[in-house]
């Protein structure tokens, strides 16, 4: 049976146009202890349908990854799993995806990230849930609208209860992107054992604002507001910048001050301070002529809690790769 499944992965693998798939086996481990390994999948099929789909299959708790398969405001071993479907400047993506955020530091993927440099936003909300995404890009003058419904990333399961409802706007003018959001998350104060409040919904506020400054060099301010925020969420401005200063290194900074200000009890428990600023270095080395292997080390801080250090190494394994003539 492993045989006859091998040799038809080969054959899929070997019959498919190297424009038509991408497959990736991502690995990574880190010190303090700590190690991931994923999977990406992206392709076309045919003119107007692509799909992408990632994978968290190990983790220092794996087991949790597969408890929580069917949870909205947990990780789980599916990342993202989508199809979109393009017509012109319209495009159409249903299935599990990125919550719509202007947020810079959700744009890269989860494996390519490091968790102490970024916010509590980033490390608390669970931003990949199921739902649909409508967008149309105005190509002549470079501005794309978009909105989007999803599962609530404060529900136990995928649409249970409360839906999230989002919009944007996003555009490339020059050396400046700039991705302004904005989300009415549904959540149930009972759950939350919050009786003050009149809604069951709160809004989100993004302006996320990136500037390409040359090919190996851009910086990004992020500015997130929770206006009416009874549950625990974040409100931060940060400042991040990377640049690929040789061909084999690069630098990744960030800088920012976050604060709370929600109306849940346990929010006073924080291990930090409900102001307090962060900020942090990371130095990426890459050994090859490709950037498949990636070695890490660097360092931070966040106010009232401690010094964070980190080193590590990834491995992108491109099998697609194997099989391109």
């Amino acid at each position: 049976m492993k045989k006859l499944f091998t040799a038809a992965l080969l054959s899929i693998l070997t019959t498919v146009s190297a424009s038509a798939i991408d497959f990736s086996i991502v690995g990574r481990v880190d010190y303090p202890l700590d190690y991931n390994l994923y999977t990406f999948l992206d392709g076309d099929i045919g003119e107007h349908v692509s799909y992408s789909f990632s994978n968290h299959w190990v983790s220092k708790d794996t087991k949790a990854l597969y408890q929580n398969t069917w949870r909205s405001w947990d990780v789980n071993w599916c990342d993202w799993a989508n199809f979109t479907f393009t017509f012109g400047g319209l495009s159409i993506t249903v299935g599990k995806d990125l919550l719509l955020t202007g947020s810079n530091e959700e744009m890269p993927n989860d494996v390519d990230n490091y968790a102490f440099l970024c916010s509590e936003f980033w490390n608390n909300l669970q931003m990949y849930q199921w739902g649909g995404k409508i967008a149309y890009e105005f190509s002549d003058i470079n501005t794309t609208f978009e909105a989007q419904y999803c599962s609530s990333p404060f529900n136990e399961k995928p649409f249970l209860k409360n839906g999230a409802f989002s919009f944007g706007i996003s555009g490339e003018y020059g050396i400046y992107q700039p991705h302004f959001t904005a989300n009415m998350i549904g959540y149930d104060p009972m759950e939350y054992e919050i009786e003050t409040v009149s809604s069951n919904k709160f809004w989100i506020l993004t302006l996320g604002n990136l500037f390409t400054v040359t090919d190996d060099l851009s910086l990004a301010l992020d500015y997130i507001l929770c206006p009416n925020k009874p549950v625990s969420v974040s409100n931060h401005l940060a400042f991040t910048g990377d640049w690929r200063c040789l061909d084999h290194l690069g630098l990744k900074c960030k800088a920012g001050y976050e604060w709370f200000d929600s109306d849940m009890e346990e929010d006073l428990l924080l291990e930090f301070s409900p102001k307090h600023w962060f900020a942090g270095l990371i130095c990426e080395f890459y050994p090859l002529k490709s950037d498949d292997l990636r070695i890490h080390a660097g360092g931070g801080y966040s106010q009232g809690t401690k010094n964070y250090f980190n080193i590590g190494i990834t491995y992108n394994f491109n099998v697609t790769n194997l099989f391109r003539k």
